[in-house]
């Protein structure tokens, strides 16, 4: 085995990584817009969801 043939691997590994880390980071990128953008959307309603506690899953008000 070379020198060179050493160092591809290690480059291999570092691109997948970089490819895998870059996957993760696009999902919780995409999860925050969501909660953000549904919230943004459910404050433009005449009545806010969580302006009082008269839903039949709270249970401390």
């Amino acid at each position: 085995m070379t020198h060179t043939h050493k160092h591809t691997h290690t480059q291999t590994g570092i691109g997948l990584g970089m490819v895998i880390l870059t996957i993760l980071t696009s999902i919780s990128y995409n999860v925050i817009m969501g909660w953000a953008f549904y919230y943004m959307f459910a404050s433009w309603q005449k009545v806010l969801p969580w302006y009082s506690c008269a839903n039949g899953y709270n249970t401390i008000c």
